[in-house]
């Protein structure tokens, strides 16, 4: 059996309300970009509810283990993840149009670590900066004084 394209990886603490969101989303974004998928759920609830509602989602794989915080929830699942790209987040995240494409697109154009752009309703977080020289220039003044920031 091959590889998959991409994995997901999802750190999980008492999550499984959530969590359907972010699968479902995920796997449809990733065949919607033709990519072969799988998904890797890391729970830390340490409760038998918890893991039977994840079960539920039909992982890949899910790893059960004791919370030892969220990085090691990640490099759990990284251990079992078999992706040539692998997604972290936390599950409840939502996919939008386009979204694992993009960030899979941008992995194999060479860059190391991609981010997403994350929305709130209308807003946009964080808040898009514009990287022109003067933007630049008054964010570095800006820096420099309180008052400048305010203003």
């Amino acid at each position: 059996m091959s590889a998959p394209d991409v994995s997901l990886i999802l750190v999980c603490y008492r999550s499984s309300g959530v969590a359907p969101a972010a699968v479902s989303s995920f796997r449809r974004e990733a065949a919607a970009a033709g990519l072969a998928s799988e998904v890797v759920l890391v729970d830390h609830s340490e409760t038998q509810a918890e893991v039977t509602a994840l079960r539920e989602l039909v992982p890949d794989h899910l790893v059960v283990q004791g919370n030892r915080g969220y990085a090691a929830g990640i490099n759990s699942g990284v251990r079992v993840a078999r992706g040539q790209v692998l997604l972290v987040g936390n599950p409840d995240i939502v996919f939008g149009e386009g979204a694992v494409s993009s960030l899979a697109g941008a992995l194999r154009q060479g860059f190391d670590i991609v981010g997403p752009q994350l929305v709130a309703g209308p807003w946009l977080y964080p808040p898009s900066d514009l990287q022109r020289p003067g933007a630049l220039l008054r964010q570095w003044w800006a820096g420099r004084s309180p008052r400048r920031w305010w203003r």
